[in-house]
């Protein structure tokens, strides 16, 4: 019983996810005004000196959303959190590296309240 409720749960939270994609964002006059940044240019290949955005679409339950950059020997990146409200939602989550990202495959993963529920990989050359 234990383990079908953990398997509900997990399965509910993954539901919230609808949608994660990397890109990078296209400047543009529209993209300076939007309140809710989504990458414009997808992208699982990257530039060294490239910002590298991930936009999370959610929709259901709020909660805090966690996106962990790691570095292709396991080495955290960085790590943010935000708190995304209840209903339909798209959360923007970016990392720069002013003197370049070194070349190698990253692993982005979100997890809500604590729990991984998306993972994508991608890599910079």
């Amino acid at each position: 019983m234990i383990a079908t409720d953990v398997q509900m749960r997990i399965a509910d939270i993954q539901s919230m996810i609808t949608a994660l994609q990397t890109g990078t964002v296209q400047a543009s006059p529209a993209a300076a005004t939007t309140t809710t940044p989504a990458t414009a240019a997808p992208a699982t290949t990257f530039a060294s000196g490239d910002t590298i955005h991930a936009s999370v679409a959610t929709d259901g339950a709020g909660g805090t959303l966690t996106a962990r950059w790691t570095f292709q020997d396991g080495q955290v990146v960085d790590t943010q959190d935000k708190d995304v409200p209840a209903g339909a939602q798209v959360t923007d989550f970016s990392i720069s590296k002013p003197d370049g990202w070194p070349a190698g495959r990253y692993r982005l993963e979100i997890l809500n309240n604590g729990m991984v529920v998306q993972t994508r990989e991608f890599d910079i050359q």
